[in-house]
């Protein structure tokens, strides 16, 4: 009876220190700072999407302007064409000699001017002339990027190019708002106060220069923001390495130094590109890392060449290609993990 009882006591023990560290084990919780780290990388990604946005939109800005233009043209040159036939379908309806005639092509001409009427100049908005590369700078580079959703509707023409800016300082808005989330969390880090600032001032100067519908600089400082990403993610607990941003930041600097003709600076942003780069490379031990580091080699060459031609459309094509090997590199890391 004794050792049956000491049995049931040494089975009592164990079962309540099993619940007893089982209990602990459930309720541990992640600490603040381990709470803030994970939120860090999901707060920069919003931000950089709103500043992709930003300059996206900005970067149709001179295809609307050309289409509006157009469309105004088409417009008049319509209804001139309304009024002289009208003019011409008066005269002829004045000529006694045919009646009947008259009113035949009286008849005619207003059925033919019912379905001008029909035509309306906003209608030209609905087919425009294509879109031409020529007209964009970062568009198909940001498009490699895949942090943009698809817009269907972003090549449509609005009424009035006050409507693009409208939407470009709403966004403006809301990057303000987010980075008004992430400063304390980075600031409570000791993140480097001299890229915060520089922060601060490139979202001022990019406010600044959206309202009065400054076109290339909303481009230049949308652009200026992402460099400060890099070392923001660094902070946080991100799957793929900082230096990522840092890659595509360089690589869209690249191309609107190459459209003010500054291919010195194109040349220089690659060769920083290429060298951390080498951050990233060593950090692939995939498969497929092989194969996708020798694309980015061979594309970033192909960047170079293009760029000692002076050819700022080549700059363009091999510079989304170049994009298109840094995001598979990235998307190659986070697979690792």
């Amino acid at each position: 009876m004794s050792k049956s009882k000491n049995f049931f006591v040494f089975i009592l023990i164990t079962a309540l220190l099993f619940t007893s560290t089982s209990c602990t084990k459930k309720s541990k919780k992640p600490s603040p700072e381990e709470e803030q780290a994970k939120k860090i990388p999901e707060i920069i990604k919003e931000l950089e999407k709103q500043i992709l946005t930003v300059t996206y939109m900005a970067d149709l800005v001179p295809y609307y302007e050309r289409s509006v233009k157009q469309r105004e043209e088409l417009g008049k040159k319509e209804l001139k064409e309304e009024i002289l036939k009208k003019g011409s379908s008066s005269k002829e309806s004045d000529s006694k000699s045919s009646e009947e005639s008259g009113d035949t092509k009286e008849s005619g001409n207003s059925e033919k001017g019912s379905k001008e009427e029909g035509k309306s100049p906003n209608q030209v908005q609905d087919k425009p002339d294509p879109l031409m590369f020529q007209e964009m700078l970062l568009a198909d580079i940001i498009k490699e990027e895949k942090v943009l959703e698809e817009d269907k509707d972003a090549k449509k023409v609005p009424q009035d190019l006050n409507e693009v800016w409208k939407k470009i300082s709403d966004t403006v808005i809301s990057l303000h708002e987010t980075w008004n989330t992430l400063e304390p969390m980075l600031l409570s880090k000791n993140a480097a106060s001299v890229s915060i600032l520089e922060f601060d001032k490139n979202l001022e100067l990019l406010t600044k220069h959206s309202l009065n519908h400054d076109y290339f600089n909303t481009l230049l400082l949308s652009n200026k923001l992402t460099y400060c990403l890099a070392e923001f993610m660094a902070y946080g607990k991100g799957k793929i390495p900082p230096t990522i941003y840092s890659l595509k930041y360089f690589l869209r600097d690249c191309v609107l130094k190459a459209a003010k003709g500054d291919f010195s600076g194109s040349k220089e942003d690659v060769k920083i590109l290429e060298a951390q780069s080498l951050n990233v490379k060593n950090k692939l031990k995939g498969k497929n890392s092989k194969t996708i580091i020798e694309k980015f080699e061979a594309s970033i060459k192909k960047l170079n060449d293009a760029i000692d031609e002076k050819d700022v459309n080549l700059i363009k094509i091999h510079s989304s290609i170049v994009m298109k090997n840094v995001i598979s590199m990235a998307n190659e890391i986070e697979s690792q993990i």
